[in-house]
């Protein structure tokens, strides 16, 4: 039954291998009339028993295993990355976005936007690593107090991140398709203004929702500051559509196929705006809140023992799997090999 119930449970594989392993060997040696490995009997616990003596060594590991990782000190700590990594995010995506909407205002192709190719992957990794801090952050903290806010707004910022670099690589292709001919320049010259306003805007907001967004906590004064950016990169958003719409009714042609690229960058440069400023309004009216100890403790258990991740596919072929090969060792080694 504890074999089986320790492949069943949402675990992670080393759990579920250790648990395996000794269960096994408790079994064996129960089943063997020639050990003399000792045991706890009729219910009384002995320190010289081999299933506390487990007991206590996995202990002392457990303990043991994150102070030694401190030792001789952390070369940084997860709490502290996470935050610094989601300033920095928040600058370098910035800043490639302006840069890639001042080329495509330009009026000729140049290898800026290969340079924006290659910043863009590493802006991915910068993005994919995350995670890792911000889950890392909870065993240091477990989430008590402020820490547990400010790991739950940097989740938060972490799923816009990746929303508005969803965004930045549609510009890509949109703009690495751009052939730079007569009627781009004509529309270039009348959004670029109108484009570096947005992106300006869009550039301080995005930032200072971040800071403000890392101590846990925003105040009456940043929530001020913050409003006051938001109803300024709405402004530069709306003037960037008349902007675009006055250009294109000069052409006067309703579906302009040689604008359909200049209209995908204005709607991708709008939609990044726009996620930024919903990101800040939220962080405004409702933040996201921290679990707590006791919560994501309790959280924890609850999706251990999840019945329905323990009964998908993969939990019920491994347990199958081990309960038959199991079974079957048992019955070769009592009525086989004695």
């Amino acid at each position: 039954s504890d074999v089986c119930s320790s492949d069943l449970c949402n675990c992670g594989m080393g759990c579920r291998m250790f648990a395996l392993s000794t269960d096994i060997g408790f079994m064996l040696a129960f089943l063997d009339p020639k050990s003399t490995l000792p045991f706890s009997e009729n219910f009384t616990i002995s320190h010289r028993g081999t299933a506390v003596n487990t007991l206590l060594a996995t202990m002392i590991a457990c303990i043991g295993a994150p102070l030694f990782n401190l030792l001789p000190y952390p070369m940084t700590m997860a709490f502290s990355d996470m935050k610094e990594t989601s300033a920095k995010v928040s600058k370098d995506a910035a800043k490639l976005f302006e840069s890639i909407a001042v080329y495509y205002c330009g009026k000729e192709s140049s290898v800026v936007i290969e340079q924006g190719i290659k910043m863009s992957v590493g802006l991915r990794a910068e993005i994919d690593g995350m995670g890792g801090s911000i889950g890392a952050a909870w065993w240091e903290g477990f989430d008590g107090g402020s820490r547990g806010t400010v790991r739950a707004l940097m989740d938060a910022h972490m799923t816009l991140m990746n929303d508005v670099y969803d965004r930045l690589r549609a510009v890509l292709v949109a703009v690495t398709s751009e052939d730079f001919a007569e009627s781009h320049v004509k529309v270039a010259e009348a959004i670029r203004g109108s484009t570096r306003k947005v992106m300006k805007a869009v550039t301080e907001l995005l930032i200072t929702v971040t800071d403000a967004a890392s101590d846990g906590d925003i105040s009456s004064s940043e929530k001020a500051d913050l409003l006051k950016l938001i109803k300024d990169a709405k402004e530069a958003v709306k003037q960037l559509a008349k902007d675009f719409d006055a250009v294109r009714r000069t052409m006067n042609k309703p579906v302009n196929e040689e604008l359909l690229g200049e209209c995908f960058f204005v709607v991708s440069i709008s939609a990044y705006a726009r996620l930024v400023w919903e990101y800040a309004e939220m962080m405004c009216s409702n933040p996201p809140k921290g679990a707590g100890i006791m919560d994501g403790v309790m959280s924890g258990i609850k999706s251990t023992w999840d019945f329905s991740a323990m009964t998908e596919s993969f939990h019920m072929n491994f347990a199958i799997k081990h309960y038959l090969a199991i079974v079957f060792c048992w019955f070769y080694a009592v009525y086989v090999d004695g």
